[in-house]
């Protein structure tokens, strides 16, 4: 049987999680900010619970839009059930439960040829700026010596501010409110802030381990001139790596201070940051407010007329008149139609990770060349970077 659970399940839970040596994984999932019981599946055969399915609600920002994302944190199988039934089973419960819980969106960390059967499909490059070796850092010297200190309760309203100015121009950035800023003083790693002379928080870094070098995860700063200074702290802390897109301004500064940006597909034999589509109208109408912003700048301004994404099992329209989107019954004619969109494919359009020609290319959808052009301005390639296994710690 598989169900939602309830407050009281939490104690059997437990007792579940430690047995399967997952102890760690649930107490930082009912941790979360946006906890809620009905967001645990659970599975049970004879009364006796053989699996469980942590789900966590994120948001995540794409330009003027805010996706609603449910992020499958782990699947849990008791250690001597049949491993395939149960996991199989708790997957499709997964997407029932985004469904019904109005997250249209779906993510998580895993292998592609394990989880493509479902509909999800990679939709971050990797992007790591590797920083040079060297003794010091330019600084604006005005400012004085920065000082690298850990973030406190203090530090986080400034934190939040400092993530908007750096991050406003980066896809699929977190929509984040107090209690998630407040979550990640105890998620892994370290938060550090930089302050200046005044104390005033200049620049931010969160710091990870991984193998025998320090990566940066995330970062934000004021100017470039607390970039540099950001870059001059972490530089005596071993700092290596910067897991940060390109545009970002403290990836900027360690490029001009020599460091080396590479971009590439994730490789397919390690975990990948995946992201399957539940609800296509739901998607649609969550994009509305970056749609029109998009159509509002480009030569396609004023346009009206409707584009339908035809999927296997549902389709959706957009209606645009006059400037502004409205998602519309699926069933209607449409001037403009993308057929035969398969699952991987609509999410990784939608999520700008492909264009709709390099799809059209590999099979992944199918429409008219007079069609390409409108397309690619609803739905640009954006090139957004990340690690799943980072995203959502």
């Amino acid at each position: 049987m598989l169900r939602s659970a309830a407050a009281a399940d939490l104690v059997r839970l437990r007792a579940f999680a430690a047995r399967a040596g997952a102890s760690g994984v649930l107490e930082a999932h009912v941790g979360r900010p946006r906890y809620r019981p009905q967001l645990t599946r659970v599975a049970e055969r004879d009364g006796e619970l053989v699996g469980c399915a942590l789900i966590a609600h994120r948001r995540l920002r794409l330009g003027a839009a805010t996706l609603d994302v449910g992020v499958l944190e782990a699947i849990v199988p008791r250690p001597d059930s049949r491993l395939t039934e149960v996991s199989h089973a708790l997957l499709g419960e997964y997407l029932g439960t985004l469904y019904e819980q109005d997250l249209p969106l779906a993510a998580l960390c895993g292998h592609a040829d394990q989880y493509t059967p479902f509909g999800f499909a990679p939709y971050l490059l990797r992007s790591r700026v590797t920083l040079p070796q060297v003794d010091a850092v330019v600084v604006d010297r005005t400012a004085g010596a920065p000082a690298l200190t850990l973030a406190a309760e203090a530090d986080l309203e400034d934190l939040a501010a400092l993530y908007e100015v750096s991050y406003a121009s980066v896809p699929l950035s977190e929509a984040r409110a107090k209690p998630d800023w407040r979550a990640l003083l105890t998620a892994p790693g370290e938060l550090l802030a930089l302050r200046d002379v005044r104390g005033r928080t200049a620049a931010y870094a969160r710091l990870v381990p991984l193998l025998d070098n320090l990566v940066v995860t995330e970062c934000g700063a004021a100017d470039s001139s607390a970039a540099r200074g950001l870059l001059a702290a972490l530089g005596p802390r071993g700092v290596g790596e910067l897991w940060l897109a390109p545009g970002h301004i403290v990836a900027q500064a360690g490029l001009h201070l020599g460091g080396e940006l590479r971009l590439s597909a994730p490789p397919a034999e390690a975990p990948l940051a995946l992201a399957g589509v539940v609800d296509l109208p739901g998607v649609l109408s969550a994009l509305v407010p970056e749609l029109e912003r998009r159509l509002a700048t480009s030569r396609y301004a004023g346009w009206g007329g409707e584009v339908r994404l035809e999927l296997e099992q549902s389709r959706a329209t957009l209606l645009l008149e006059c400037g502004r989107a409205t998602v519309v019954d699926g069933t209607r004619p449409a001037a403009v139609r993308l057929r035969r969109v398969t699952l991987s494919a609509v999410a990784q359009l939608l999520l700008g990770y492909r264009g709709a020609s390099d799809l059209r290319a590999t099979g992944g959808l199918d429409c008219d060349d007079t069609a390409l052009s409108l397309v690619d301005v609803l739905f640009p390639f954006l090139g957004a970077c990340g690690d799943g296994n980072v995203l959502y710690t």
